[in-house]
């Protein structure tokens, strides 16, 4: 990578493959170039929230080195996150293909019923559960659909006593996502059904 960095294999193998696609693969949020990378803390970090709040980052050594993450605050120590960066890689193609869906919705504030309403037909991915943009947000995938969703909490809330749930789902198309509008009590924020 840039300024002497060593690409690890998993993050060269992205670039190649993610470059003959004509759209972009990662619109939310950055996958770093070998030129952009850089190493913080003896980390190579390599992909950042879209507002910089969150950093993700590997060791530069080994073939397949295990993911780590923080906030982007001075003095947070890196947290491992228990995944390699060859299947995070997979995570992060998710988690853009549901940020980028042309199908789907979105709701900030939904009790957990109604969450597992929305959830029913998906199962969670193994080793997808995440602490951003808080602690406890899991991605989810199903037949034709794909989703996020974790803990929303307000002031003097923890991600374990939120009250309510953040969820965004994506389908291959309209049909994917039409049991959504059967969903009563569910305030969407964005729902592709209305447009």
């Amino acid at each position: 990578m840039g300024s002497g960095h060593r690409t690890p294999r998993p993050l060269g193998e992205w670039f190649e493959v993610t470059s003959r696609w004509s759209r972009p693969v990662a619109r939310q949020n950055r996958v770093l170039d070998a030129e952009s990378a850089w190493t913080e803390d003896g980390k190579l970090v390599f992909w950042v929230e879209n507002q910089g709040v969150w950093l993700w980052a590997v060791d530069p050594t080994g073939d397949d080195p295990e993911v780590y993450d923080r906030e982007n605050t001075p003095g947070q120590p890196w947290q491992p996150t228990g995944v390699a960066l060859s299947v995070f890689l997979v995570h992060v193609a998710v988690f853009e293909a549901i940020m980028g869906a042309q199908a789907g919705a979105s709701a900030a504030w939904i009790t957990s019923q109604r969450l597992d309403q929305v959830l029913s037909p998906l199962s969670p991915i193994p080793g997808a559960a995440w602490r951003w943009p808080c602690p406890m947000h899991q991605l989810y995938a199903g037949d034709g659909l794909l989703a996020m969703a974790g803990p929303n909490y307000g002031a003097g809330e923890t991600a374990d006593t939120a009250a309510y749930r953040e969820v965004f789902i994506a389908g291959r198309n309209l049909s994917a996502v039409s049991y959504l509008a059967k969903i009563d009590g569910v305030d969407w924020d964005w729902a592709s059904w209305r447009q």
